[in-house]
């Protein structure tokens, strides 16, 4: 067999291992597994299918100690990783050489919905459908593929534009949301529109970037040093979850009682909210006792699950060995539908379950004033 020069080996590696290196376990809405996919449709468009194959396999070897040393994925889910999406690349590459780049961004795309979706399901039962948002995936498969053609066909400026759109559409909603944050896609489109205005095109597509990025810094700021977590020298040490904050005290591992730490990322080690209690409180299989809060009194809390999967609230979870003191002593046993309370606590993004942000676990709670609406009791703990 023939390869590719090195050059199209080096870009698929270096996108590879960024593209896995911060994998999530599950996916966000408008974009599915969003870098993840990317990175395969890289290597699927400049190399053959086996040179993909290979190109994806290498950079999942390199990504996952990462991911695993710094716990920031299910080890499950790494090594899924490393076997269906090297089957993934291997399939999209063969059938751009079928029909297109649009084409294969698509097959990527559904191969991550297909797959991870029946994976979900049968692995987790009913739970296993929030797998299901990996369809989006699509989107950033049909786009990283578009970018690349007009990159080899477009020229250079044509590239940089349809490549900035992609990544600004990436940073503005993988997590936390920029309302403008979509239109960046368009770059990717715009150079495709008119052969006799090319260069005009391009760099109306370039500009249109750079308009919708200014927004958006703040959001994708925001989204860029969640998803670079397991690349932040203090996530490879021991106080990785670490909280000193007046409001939340001093707790060297704030998710010590935690199962599955892996799925949450910490957007601030400790915030304080005021809100309206939502729902009927719920208690959980794992003993973890839970609401949500709406008519919050701070803005930018909400991720893009919060706003779609649970209704515009902030998900709290009271743990187990915290619901004396918690839900007792400062709750009187229960929390109602309609009590105004104020909690503290980190801040996290569940990657495991939709992306939708929580106080998480509960640090601190006050009862301002007692709501009309349907409570649930719990006894005070042995």
């Amino acid at each position: 067999m023939r390869f590719s020069g090195s050059k199209p080996w080096i870009i698929s590696l270096v996108t590879g291992i960024i593209g896995f290196s911060v994998m999530v376990n599950a996916p966000s809405l408008f974009q599915g597994y969003g870098p993840q996919v990317a990175a395969v449709v890289v290597a699927a468009a400049l190399l053959s299918p086996t040179e993909s194959l290979l190109a994806v396999l290498f950079s999942n070897i390199i990504a996952i100690p990462i991911l695993l040393e710094t716990h920031a994925i299910f080890p499950l889910v790494a090594y899924l990783s490393l076997i269906l999406r090297s089957i993934e690349a291997y399939v999209s590459s063969y059938t751009k050489g079928k029909c297109g780049y649009t084409c294969m961004g698509i097959v990527a795309g559904g191969f991550d919905g297909v797959f991870a979706t029946l994976i979900g399901v049968l692995y987790y039962g009913d739970d296993g459908i929030h797998t299901a948002l990996s369809v989006f995936g699509i989107v950033t498969g049909v786009a990283t593929a578009l970018s690349i053609k007009a990159w080899r066909e477009k020229g250079a400026l044509a590239g940089i534009a349809s490549v900035l759109g992609v990544l600004v559409y990436m940073l503005s909603t993988i997590f936390y949301l920029s309302p403008v944050g979509a239109i960046a896609l368009i770059a990717t489109v715009i150079p495709f529109v008119s052969i006799q205005k090319q260069k005009a095109l391009s760099t109306a597509a370039l500009i249109l970037v750079v308009v919708v990025a200014i927004p958006a810094l703040s959001v994708m700021t925001v989204n860029a040093s969640i998803l670079s977590y397991p690349f932040k020298p203090s996530s490879w040490t021991s106080n990785r979850w670490s909280v000193q904050n007046t409001a939340c005290g001093t707790v060297q591992n704030v998710f010590k009682y935690t199962h599955d730490p892996e799925r949450l990322r910490i957007v601030e080690s400790c915030v304080t909210v005021k809100g309206i209690v939502a729902n009927i409180p719920k208690m959980f299989e794992d003993g973890d006792y839970c609401f949500d809060l709406n008519q919050l009194n701070i803005t930018g809390v909400l991720s893009g699950g919060s706003i779609v999967l649970r209704h515009g609230h902030l998900h709290v979870e009271i743990q187990p060995h915290s619901r004396n003191r918690l839900l007792y002593q400062a709750l009187g046993g229960k929390v109602c539908e309609g009590d105004e309370l104020v909690v503290s606590g980190p801040l996290v993004v569940d990657t495991d379950h939709g992306m939708w942000a929580e106080v998480h676990p509960l640090m601190n709670v006050t009862l301002l004033e007692r709501g009309n609406g349907p409570c649930i009791e719990i006894a005070e703990s042995p």
